[in-house]
């Protein structure tokens, strides 16, 4: 008898301190999963606010990470609204100042700064240069310029009444080249793109006139030569933009990876590039856009055919992201104007 008691002594025991463990084991997990909701609903919180900020005001943002001397705004004017376009500058890091280049990156949604572009305007005052760097918004767009549009007179009007093979010339190598080269895959289409870009070749076109204005505006009494390095769709717009005007009011201009997601405009590239009065460097790469690499054989052969002595075009080495990409970019910028006798 002592012994069946000391066993159901023993089991009320055991069952006591399982039930026990048991208990202790769900509290712990409750406390722990509220306290991992509250710290995930922290961080959420902390994260979405911060890019909404951001996003709002870009200066402030760029006043957060760069000290105040190297960041300042280029006001500009479209159709009577004022913008201010925040601006990164670093000056020239020599005794003989040989310019000013101002880097145009692509145009992006948030006012993203290209890194390589970023890396290339800190890198290039070892040379002598000034370096300006801006990066277009689409909020920039997002203004009523249809006045200034048609005051502007470009790009839409002038495209539709100028053909690939307008006139049997020795253009028409150029289009021949463009002709056989492989056709595009795994692209959307041009429907989507349009819908994805949220602006027209048109409002680019009135946005970097008034950039270039104000850019003229306000650099141009600085001594040394003026030199434009343009980016990707930014390239392609200010193409057509100089080649619109009489006498643009730059020294040279750097494209890279330039290209419009259109296939007439894309088209016309190679054209308006060989007709620029001014030197132009253009630069390739494997890592450029589908579009871009459509053009780029066209684009030198073009330049050959109108004797355009003053271009040159050069494959930089490595990815875009390459993290001495900007190291090959410099060194073909400072190399050129060496050629040019700058």
């Amino acid at each position: 008898m002592s012994r069946l008691f000391l066993r159901n002594q023993t089991m009320h025991k055991t069952a006591s301190l399982i039930v026990c463990v048991a208990i202790l084991l769900i509290v712990t997990s409750v406390f722990s999963v509220r306290a991992q909701q509250d710290i995930e609903a922290d961080s959420s919180t902390k994260s979405k606010a911060l890019p909404t900020a951001q996003i709002q005001n870009s200066v402030n943002d760029l006043n957060y990470h760069l000290p105040s001397e190297k960041l300042s705004v280029l006001p500009i004017s479209i159709n009577g609204q004022q913008i201010d376009v925040p601006i990164i500058k670093y000056g020239a890091r020599q005794a003989v100042v040989k310019g000013i280049t101002i880097l145009i990156g692509e145009m992006q949604a948030q006012g993203q700064v290209d890194s390589t572009l970023y890396a290339l305007a800190k890198s290039l005052p070892d040379w002598g240069w000034h370096t300006i760097l801006i990066t277009p918004r689409q909020s920039y767009l997002a203004l009523d310029t249809e006045q200034a549009t048609t005051a502007l007179a470009t790009t839409t009007d002038n495209i539709e009444a100028q053909t690939p093979n307008e006139t049997i010339s020795s253009n028409s190598y150029a289009d021949e080249s463009m002709q056989t080269l492989s056709p595009q895959i795994d692209l959307p289409s041009n429907a989507h793109q349009v819908q994805f870009l949220e602006y027209t070749h048109s409002d680019y076109l009135v946005f970097l006139s008034a950039l270039t204005q104000a850019i003229n505006t306000r650099f141009s009494q600085q001594p040394g030569y003026q030199i434009i390095y343009a980016k990707g769709t930014s390239a392609s717009a200010l193409v057509s933009l100089f080649g619109q005007l009489d006498t643009p009011q730059i020294d040279a201009l750097i494209v890279n990876n330039a290209f419009w997601p259109s296939t007439e405009l894309n088209r016309l590239l190679p054209k308006q590039l060989a007709n620029l009065p001014m030197p132009v460097l253009d630069l390739v790469s494997l890592s450029d856009n589908s579009w871009a690499k459509q053009t780029a054989d066209a684009r030198a052969i073009a330049s050959k055919v109108n004797l355009k002595t003053l271009y040159r075009q050069r494959e930089i080495i490595g990815g875009d992201l390459g993290p001495n990409q900007h190291n090959y970019l410099a060194k073909e910028v400072v190399s050129w104007t060496y050629f040019l006798g700058w």
